[in-house]
């Protein structure tokens, strides 16, 4: 016999004409391998003490430094450098948010650089930089655990769809209901 062990449901959703129904679930998974950064285009520097082994690199230094390691940057071929911004406590609860914009309660722990080969996959620096906002928000994500997975099952029980690998919970629920909502139109109802 086997038996599957599923997380605990965080929303279920049932389409009452349909029968249709819709499971959201936590699909966290702590090792390097699922962290969202083994697939980013910019490489991440962050000082010693912030350092989680996803970051591409670290360096034991104070903030005065940060000027130098970007001179050592630009010297290896980095086009376009930012400054990577930490807040560690979000409403009470400890989590991780990262920006790249000075914002107020941040602080910087760390420099992004992307090379000029690496920058040709972007339309401009702009979206490079909207890139790596998305990319350091999904690593938040990621590192809170906020990564979950939906399941969709007909009134019989059977699976319609499944995906997992998705970032922040808002966002995880509105793309469920939108896949529920596509089921409820193809079924006629």
């Amino acid at each position: 016999m086997i038996i599957l062990m599923f997380p605990k449901p965080i929303d279920i959703i049932e389409d009452s004409d349909t029968g249709i129904k819709a499971i959201l679930l936590n699909d966290f998974d702590e090792s390097e391998e699922s962290s969202p950064r083994s697939e980013g285009r910019w490489q991440i520097i962050t000082q010693l003490e912030y350092q989680h082994p996803e970051i591409d690199q670290s360096f034991d230094a104070d903030d005065s430094d940060l000027g130098q390691l970007a001179d050592q940057l630009d010297a290896q071929g980095a086009v376009l450098i930012s400054p990577v911004w930490r807040l560690q406590e979000i409403y009470g609860e400890s989590k991780t948010s990262y920006s790249i914009v000075p914002t107020s309660g941040y602080q910087i722990v760390g420099l992004a650089a992307i090379d000029k080969p690496t920058l040709k996959y972007f339309a401009d620096a702009n979206q490079a930089l909207k890139a790596l906002a998305t990319e350091l928000s999904c690593y938040a994500d990621w590192r809170n655990g906020d990564v979950y997975a939906y399941c969709i099952e007909d009134a019989q029980g059977k699976l319609l769809e499944a995906f997992g690998g998705l970032y922040g919970l808002s966002a995880s629920k509105e793309l469920l209901k939108q896949r529920l909502g596509h089921y409820r139109s193809i079924s006629g109802n």
